[in-house]
């Protein structure tokens, strides 16, 4: 079962690459049709961040589940070992991706609904499949079950 966890989270890794280089939604508007690439993403967090006052809170919540998934879809390969054996490790990160796959699979999928100009490309698929990925790893690590106890016969 740990090999289909890091296999996982090995395909939510290359999902979560592959996302950046791939258009991330299809715009008919004018003012949206620059280059929609997932990377650009990136981009908007030093630009948001400039003017705290202007952020609302559902970008706050966007934001804030954006780059948490994008730390446990990074880290989780790397962290199989470490989650196998602590259960409190194992916890904290299948309730955090849970949420943050919850809250941000939401988030766009109310974006894309509320706005019909934008419709969904290939990185907006990418993007939900790695953070849904990542969270069903979580739901392969299997602890090892220590041998049998010796018991006493009376």
């Amino acid at each position: 079962m740990n090999r289909i966890a890091r296999l996982a989270f090995v395909a939510a890794l290359t999902s979560f690459i592959a996302f950046h280089f791939v258009e991330f939604w299809h715009s008919t508007e004018s003012d949206l049709d620059a280059d929609t690439t997932g990377w650009r993403i990136w981009t908007e967090i030093p630009m948001t961040m400039r003017s705290p006052s202007h952020i609302n809170g559902r970008q706050m919540i966007f934001w804030s589940c954006f780059l948490t998934s994008s730390l446990l879809v990074a880290s989780s390969p790397f962290l199989v070992g470490v989650v196998r054996v602590s259960r409190l490790a194992w916890w904290i990160g299948a309730l955090t991706s849970g949420v943050a796959t919850i809250a941000l699979g939401g988030f766009l999928i109310s974006l894309v609904s509320d706005h019909a100009e934008i419709s969904p490309g290939l990185g907006f698929t990418l993007l939900l499949a790695a953070m849904l990925l990542n969270f069903l790893g979580f739901f392969f690590i299997r602890r090892e079950i220590p041998p049998n106890p010796v018991t006493d016969p009376r």
